[in-house]
């Protein structure tokens, strides 16, 4: 028997969890993420029916602003304490409201995406200091343990090369290793050698939730998977029959 599950997601755009449809101020395109989302709870947990409500990144700015000032007081406090600073103050910001618009509509599990956007030059770890920040934010807006943040390590791109490839699920770290700069070097640039293997924006929905997306084997993968797992088992326990 099917259990229901009601997930909040938001992104940075049509390209990763994915868009509005205009004029509706409740559905949405889903994007090439929300499959990811979609298919991966499918492999974690086959009973279970997840149900998507989506807040795109503009509505999250306007949201964040409306938010008491006791509120926001509130987190930036916590944030100023040693213990508590974080190198991305505005995800722990961006992850606490968006929690609170998550309990708004009744979701039990929300899923923040956001790229490590990692170039050469970038810090090591800035995906898990991402990460981090988001968790922060989630806990603070009381999702905790059933809030996940969504990081690939550079970017999208690299999760999508990592079936994409000619010999799918093989070699997948390797794309981690890259820059998330667009304007790299073709051989090393993640969206023109997604662009050499096919369009994958008029990849179909239903393509990508045939995709075992647990075994891309990428650090930044494995993370996501562990904490979605994680989530689930925390909202809704397996059945123990």
């Amino acid at each position: 028997m099917c259990r229901a599950l009601v997930i909040a997601v938001t992104g940075e755009g049509p390209t990763d969890m994915g868009r509005r449809i205009p004029g509706d101020r409740e559905g949405f395109e889903k994007g090439p993420m929300c499959a990811v989302v979609e298919a991966s709870i499918r492999r974690h947990r086959a009973e279970l029916s997840p149900t998507f409500v989506f807040l795109p990144e503009p509505e999250l700015t306007r949201y964040k602003k409306e938010q008491p000032r006791n509120r926001r007081r509130f987190c930036a406090e916590r944030l100023c304490a040693p213990q508590n600073r974080s190198k991305f103050p505005g995800l722990v910001y961006r992850a606490e409201a968006f929690a609170a618009w998550a309990h708004e509509k009744g979701a039990t599990l929300a899923v923040l995406f956001t790229d490590a956007d990692g170039t050469r030059s970038a810090p090591l770890g800035q995906a898990e200091a991402k990460e981090r920040a988001i968790l922060e934010g989630f806990r603070l807006g009381g999702f905790d343990p059933t809030g996940v943040p969504m990081v690939p390590k550079p970017k999208s791109e690299a999760w999508l090369l990592a079936y994409f490839q000619p010999q799918p699920y093989v070699g997948c770290e390797r794309f981690e290793r890259m820059s998330g700069n667009d304007s790299a070097p073709k051989d090393r640039n993640l969206k023109a050698l997604l662009a050499q293997e096919f369009d994958y924006r008029s990849v179909s929905y239903e393509t990508l939730l045939e995709v075992d997306w647990p075994r891309v084997r990428m650090p930044s993968m494995d993370r996501f998977q562990r904490r979605l797992k994680g989530a689930l088992d925390a909202c809704l326990p397996p059945d123990r029959a």
